[in-house]
């Protein structure tokens, strides 16, 4: 009887794999202390991690769910839904204020995970508009310095820069990146190219969460 546990033991061992990652607060962008994280499926494990989190478990569908208190309530959180398939997952939770949780729910059907291939027209683009950005940062550095701001805050932005910030702020300066193209009916190239000059400007932010990006306004 000792050595069939035994043989169990040993074939869940090396049955069993990892998820790990980093816990962030969606308002700080930094990572956060005394949360606890609960994983349910097949394994059902609970603990409290800091910083970021790691758990062993079988290969299986599973509920993941970060909670982080203060004076006794919840004050931010976040429910994922992970499939583990027996390699090691590298996955970063996300923890949104309390008032949030919900709203940004994602079906993974209807945000399928990309895998290999990428949009060349996309890449072209944004190739196209790294290298503009860098010619235009060339010839401002050679010009004689005003006086400088510390995140860009004052620079001034194009139409459609200024169409996403007033979005944003409509929406209490936090949505979906795909809510916010499909507002503004712009194309999928164009959006990342106007994200990446507001993320330089100092503008946004963007977090992954599941499958998607929020877009923060800051």
């Amino acid at each position: 009887m000792k050595k069939v546990i035994a043989l169990l033991f040993i074939l869940t061992f090396l049955h069993a794999t990892t998820i790990e990652g980093k816990i962030i607060n969606s308002d700080t962008f930094e990572t956060m202390d005394n949360v606890i994280i609960k994983i349910s499926g097949d394994t059902t494990f609970q603990s409290v991690f800091s910083k970021g989190y790691n758990i062993s478990a079988e290969p299986g569908e599973y509920l993941l769910e970060a909670r982080y208190y203060e004076d006794g309530e919840i004050k931010y959180s976040t429910k994922e839904q992970v499939l583990l398939k027996g390699e090691k997952v590298k996955y970063d939770l996300v923890l949104f204020p309390e008032s949030f949780t919900g709203e940004y729910d994602l079906e993974e059907e209807e945000y399928p995970e990309i895998e290999g291939e990428t949009d060349l027209f996309v890449v072209y683009v944004l190739g196209a508009a790294a290298v503009a950005i860098f010619i235009g940062l060339l010839y401002l550095g050679g010009r004689p310095k005003k006086q400088e701001t510390e995140t860009g805050q004052n620079e001034p932005m194009d139409e459609d820069c200024e169409k996403v910030i007033r979005v944003l702020k409509e929406q209490e300066g936090r949505m979906l990146q795909k809510e916010l193209r499909e507002v503004l009916n712009f194309s999928e190239p164009k959006m990342s190219i106007i994200m990446t000059e507001l993320e330089a400007l100092g503008r946004i932010k963007r977090i992954k969460k599941g499958r998607e990006k929020i877009v923060k306004l800051i």
